[in-house]
């Protein structure tokens, strides 16, 4: 090899080491993409419905004054339905219509006190109530949400409205018994029932039919419970509420400016429903 052909390939191979070089040089390593995860978006307008089964304890009624010896309205199983807006993560509100149905069933005792002109006690009566009850409660409700787990979501919520109340098909049935001889009719006090004249012993039942009362009563509510997520824009809602309907007449007047009345109703309810997100 000649001296020419050893310096033609020496200045090549200097030539392109000075290339590689520069273009080590001038190459910066892009940094990495960095994804950040998708934002929870919360916030819109959801529709609810609901079932529950409900009951009333510590139903206290009066008449004429006097406690009831037994008042209950019996358990009953009832709908709701209503609109409301996801706020933020944490809180919600939403406005609602619940119905809650009922029956009533009483018994109340007492002497027959007079018997029309001012004689001694000559008679004890006994009657049975009974009634149809119902009451539509329209609520505003808020509610916080109580953190995020694995698609569970624990609440508490609070309400306030008002609830139109009926007393529909109130019956009284009344018997009363002479527990000794008179020559005059012997009347329940506050009651249509009566025994005529006659020997103690005798008895007699007379069944009255009363205009119950409608009205509205001012109500508010407690609830307790969780949602859990079924899809994106469905929530199955669980829980419990109490709902608290002010005091008021059932029949207000039973005769002689007399009423039947009953206190607070603490309503108790165990309750399943949907939740549909719709924008």
């Amino acid at each position: 090899m000649s001296s020419l052909q050893k310096l033609t390939i020496t200045a090549a191979v200097a030539l392109i080491a000075v290339v590689n070089s520069a273009g080590a040089a001038d190459y910066v390593e892009e940094p990495p993409v960095v994804e950040l995860p998708p934002v929870e978006q919360f916030g819109g307008w959801y529709l609810r419905g609901d079932i529950s089964v409900d009951w009333v304890d510590d139903f206290d009624t009066t008449f004429v004054g006097n406690s009831f010896i037994q008042s209950e309205l019996d358990q009953g199983y009832n709908i709701g339905i209503g609109i409301g807006y996801q706020i933020d993560e944490f809180f919600r509100a939403d406005i609602t219509l619940e119905r809650f149905a009922s029956d009533f069933d009483g018994t109340t005792a007492g002497s027959c006190a007079f018997d029309g002109f001012g004689s001694a006690i000559v008679g004890s009566c006994r009657s049975v109530e009974s009634a149809d009850f119902t009451a539509w409660s329209a609520m505003a409700n808020v509610y916080i949400d109580i953190g995020h787990f694995s698609g569970f979501t624990p609440y508490a919520g609070a309400g306030i409205g008002a609830s139109y109340v009926s007393w529909d098909s109130y019956r009284s049935i009344d018997t009363c018994t002479r527990s000794s001889v008179a020559t005059s009719s012997c009347y329940s006090a506050g009651s249509a029932a009566y025994v005529a004249p006659g020997a103690g012993g005798a008895t007699s039942t007379r069944t009255t039919s009363y205009e119950g009362d409608d009205s509205w009563k001012f109500s508010y509510a407690l609830m307790a419970g969780f949602s859990y997520d079924l899809t994106e824009n469905l929530k199955l809602d669980a829980g419990y509420k109490y709902t608290n309907i002010a005091s008021g007449p059932i029949i207000n007047d039973i005769g002689g400016g007399a009423s039947v009345d009953h206190d607070d109703l603490g309503i108790h309810a165990f309750r399943v429903g949907l939740r549909y997100q719709i924008w």
